[in-house]
């Protein structure tokens, strides 16, 4: 899986400022050593998956 750095983000995050951060709308983000990245959509399997068990 590959994860796109944030270039908006030139110094670390905390996890507060994080918590508070407003991105691109439609985009997760996940914080990674202070870094953000920007997470891939889930693929239809993946989100089926998870959806459907039970």
């Amino acid at each position: 899986m590959v994860h796109a750095t944030v270039e908006n983000s030139p110094k670390t995050l905390s996890f507060a400022e994080y918590l508070v951060y407003e991105g691109e709308p439609d985009v997760r983000y996940e914080l990674y050593r202070g870094q953000l990245l920007e997470m891939p959509i889930p693929s239809g399997l993946h989100i089926e998956g998870f959806f459907t068990r039970r």
